[in-house]
């Protein structure tokens, strides 16, 4: 009976630990001083909450654009948890945001080297690869990443601007609109058809495509130079 009780309190306990990063009220302020601690010292479950929590603080500072000091946040929780390649990613992207693409590229590759059936890794490999103009390149990560989730929209318009920058508009086209059709409310997927469509020569159906782009995305500054241009040719 006692061995019992002290089974079920020890499952409670580590149970406990796991919840802890859910909590409210354990919040990243009371982990300031954890970078001072070895990973030796923290327990798997006390490591598995302090990485994750330094890892959501990092998102949030990412989200309000704050590239650097998420940067920051994220080494945090890697270095508590070396093998986080999900704070590894976001370390990538926020390098990307920052325009740095070869600390961005190494970010990604090294999530990949982690975990290479993840599709967003290779997304984001791809999205900096044909930032740098390396569309071969670019092209094979997005292949990647489409095997793996075949469905994911970013994936298949990012190949399809990717296929438009390599002149292969028939193909291009067909990945928007396979994006379109999972996510129809996406401007930025109606520009780069519209833009498809432009470069093909169907300087109607562009204007029409970049017009129901703008509906969704008023400001969107690329799809207003896009459409001059087409307006131009007619």
């Amino acid at each position: 009976m006692k061995k019992r009780f002290q089974k079920r309190r020890n499952l409670l306990l580590l149970t406990l630990l796991f919840l802890t990063p859910i909590y409210p009220g354990f919040s990243v302020s009371k982990l300031d001083d954890s970078h001072r601690r070895s990973p030796n010292d923290i327990s798997a479950a006390n490591q598995f909450a302090f990485a994750h929590n330094w890892y959501r603080k990092g998102n949030q500072l990412y989200r309000w654009g704050k590239y650097i000091e998420a940067i920051t946040a994220y080494e945090k929780a890697i270095a508590i948890d070396p093998k986080l390649d999900l704070a590894i990613n976001k370390k990538a992207w926020a390098y990307r945001e920052l325009d740095d693409f070869t600390e961005s590229l190494a970010g990604f590759e090294e999530a990949i080297a982690i975990n290479r059936h993840v599709a967003k890794h290779w997304y984001g490999k791809g999205t900096v690869l044909y930032h740098m103009g390396r569309y071969k390149k670019s092209l094979r990560a997005y292949n990647r990443a489409l095997k793996i989730d075949p469905q994911s929209d970013i994936s298949l318009a990012g190949k399809a601007w990717t296929l438009a920058k390599l002149e292969k508009y028939e193909e291009a086209l067909e990945h928007f609109d396979q994006a379109i059709k999972i996510n129809e409310s996406s401007a930025d997927y109606w520009t780069g058809k519209g833009w498809v469509l432009y470069k093909m020569g169907h300087f109607l159906e562009a204007r029409k495509t970049l017009n129901k782009s703008l509906n969704l995305d008023p400001r969107n500054s690329y799809t207003s130079r896009y459409l001059k241009l087409v307006m131009s040719r007619q």
